[in-house]
């Protein structure tokens, strides 16, 4: 059958999109037993007669064919969907499990990875970033400053000046890649870096380090840009490394869960 998909995809259920994946990472035909047991590795429990339901399913929706007592296969049309809608899926709930951060060393990931982006980010930024988008930053960083002084809460204004680096370095590809890494979920994460930093009587250095990065990207100094932010970020892994092996670490989780609810 080579069709498209028809509205029947969106509806297949969990136990045929999970057998649509096993097809999928598949080299051969594949009957209903191997396909039961193969499922059952994966956490899925079915019976074979549940199973071979569920294959017949996928066959009337045009995904799977038969070849001959070998087994089924997919189509070009369940190929299709499998690649551009479940395996899109599948993608995007392992992201959803990585970044839900609850410990110490699992936030520490978390900062290398910004560090290792954002790093390569500020260059570009400094290369690339127009007026238009300097004057941006510079209302980021004044804003972050009003906050502070206020005692009200900073981390939204200091989410906004990184976020608004990434818009000023025009890449698609750093802008997808770190848009994981900035999601709404990970606010309470944010929030709490500003407490342990808070804690340690360091909270007012994100605004000064800020201000380095943004005097590069002003000066269209694509180094200096690069090293203040893996500077600024570098600073932040130490505080969290160092609050790691405190007596308090042991309440980052509850503190995460608080924040999350906040």
């Amino acid at each position: 059958m080579n069709g498209e998909p028809t509205t029947a995809g969106a509806e297949l259920g969990g136990d045929a999109e999970a057998l649509l994946l096993v097809l999928h990472r598949a080299d051969e035909p594949i009957g209903a037993r191997v396909a039961r047991r193969l499922l059952e590795e994966a956490g899925r429990e079915l019976s074979e007669a549940s199973v071979s339901r569920v294959l017949a399913k996928l066959d009337a929706a045009g995904m799977t064919e038969s070849v001959g007592r070998k087994g089924r296969v997919l189509t070009d049309v369940g190929r299709r969907f499998t690649t551009s809608s479940l395996l899109s899926r599948h993608r995007h709930e392992q992201f959803t499990r990585a970044l839900d951060l609850r410990s110490v060393q699992e936030v520490l990931d978390w900062l290398r990875a910004r560090r290792a982006l954002e790093t390569e980010i500020a260059r570009l930024a400094a290369e690339r970033a127009h007026q238009t988008e300097i004057d941006a930053l510079e209302a980021a960083l004044a804003d972050h400053e009003r906050q502070l002084d206020r005692g009200a809460d900073p981390t939204p204004a200091g989410m906004h000046f990184h976020q608004l680096i990434i818009g000023a370095a025009k890449s698609p590809l750093f802008e997808a890649l770190t848009g994981s890494l900035y999601t709404p979920a990970l606010a309470p994460v944010e929030r709490a870096l500003d407490v342990i930093t808070g804690g340690r009587g360091t909270i007012g250095h994100s605004p000064a380090e800020h201000a380095v990065i943004l005097a590069a990207i002003k000066d269209h100094d694509p180094d200096a840009a690069s090293e203040a932010m893996h500077s600024h970020l570098d600073r932040l892994i130490k505080e969290v490394e160092e609050f790691s092996v405190s007596s308090m670490a042991s309440m980052l989780p509850n503190l995460l869960t608080v924040l999350a609810g906040a």
